[in-house]
């Protein structure tokens, strides 16, 4: 795993201060993990403001990955395999696909079918 990819619950807990998403982050440092977002991900949580300077950081020093054609596509087949509607969740585990990484994420319900789809590992934000 080369790359974690973060999912809107995790953007909102790093932005609140939750302590999971930062040892998350330190640990990547420590390894040379990357970070990325969906760049869909980042309308479900960016709401604009002095509030979200935390959250500001982690999108400036991450690696933001645009939802093209082949990642659309990539997303909407996974929400068939797994039967799902969970279309952004789809795209952000598309994007740990098309990159070779994981998905850390406070919504495990949602993500293990389609991780499982994908054959893309999904870790809980808690328990790191």
């Amino acid at each position: 795993m080369a790359v974690l990819v973060l999912d809107a619950g995790v953007l909102i807990a790093h932005e609140r201060g939750d302590r999971a998403p930062a040892a998350w982050l330190d640990r990547a440092a420590r390894e040379g993990v990357d970070i990325a977002i969906a760049a869909p991900t980042i309308t479900e949580v960016w709401r604009g403001g002095p509030r979200q300077t935390r959250m500001a950081r982690l999108l400036n020093a991450s690696r933001v990955v645009p939802c093209d054609r082949e990642l659309g596509r990539a997303g909407g087949e996974l929400l068939a395999s797994a039967g799902s509607r969970a279309t952004l969740d789809a795209i952000v585990v598309a994007t740990a696909g098309r990159l070779g990484g994981a998905v850390v994420t406070d919504d495990m319900g949602d993500l293990i079918p389609l991780g499982a789809a994908a054959g893309v590992r999904i870790l809980p934000l808690r328990g790191a």
